[in-house]
């Protein structure tokens, strides 16, 4: 089964997803092994809630966290998905983060904290899992 998109955003998340393989195709690969991971282990499936939001947005979501007003969201740059966490006991939870942050030591732009994968909610919102990842840079070579 495909990781999922359901509700009245479905066919922005689509857009979105297809537009996602193009700038961070890594990103989808993990999707998909996770969701190959949550349906052989849990009999479940993912469903993604947000991929792509703008600084505006992710403003109006952190208005109560001074801390991270203004900070550069990772939504707007290809580089974050959030997953929904309700279908999933937090036996589960512990096991998908473990899963996912078995990607640390390959990823460019990780959780503060170097994980790729954190459980959280933010202010007045659900709780869900963040997925944060950018493939590594490919540097050239000096003089080159």
């Amino acid at each position: 089964m495909p990781v999922l998109v359901k509700g009245s955003d479905a066919p922005r998340l689509r857009r979105e997803y297809s537009e996602l393989h193009h700038y961070n195709p890594k990103l989808c690969d993990i999707l998909l092994k996770l969701q190959h991971f949550v349906e052989t282990n849990f009999h479940k499936n993912v469903t993604i809630t947000q991929i792509e939001r703008s600084q505006e947005e992710n403003d109006r979501i952190y208005k109560s966290d001074k801390t991270k007003m203004h900070r550069k969201t990772a939504h707007g740059v290809w580089a974050a998905v959030d997953i929904r966490s309700s279908d999933f006991n937090e036996t589960q939870i512990s096991e998908m983060l473990a899963f996912l942050n078995a990607y640390n030591s390959s990823n460019s732009n990780p959780i503060k904290g170097g994980n790729t994968g954190l459980y959280h909610a933010v202010a007045g919102g659900a709780a869900h899992i963040h997925i944060q990842y950018a493939p590594p840079l490919k540097h050239k070579a000096a003089g080159v």
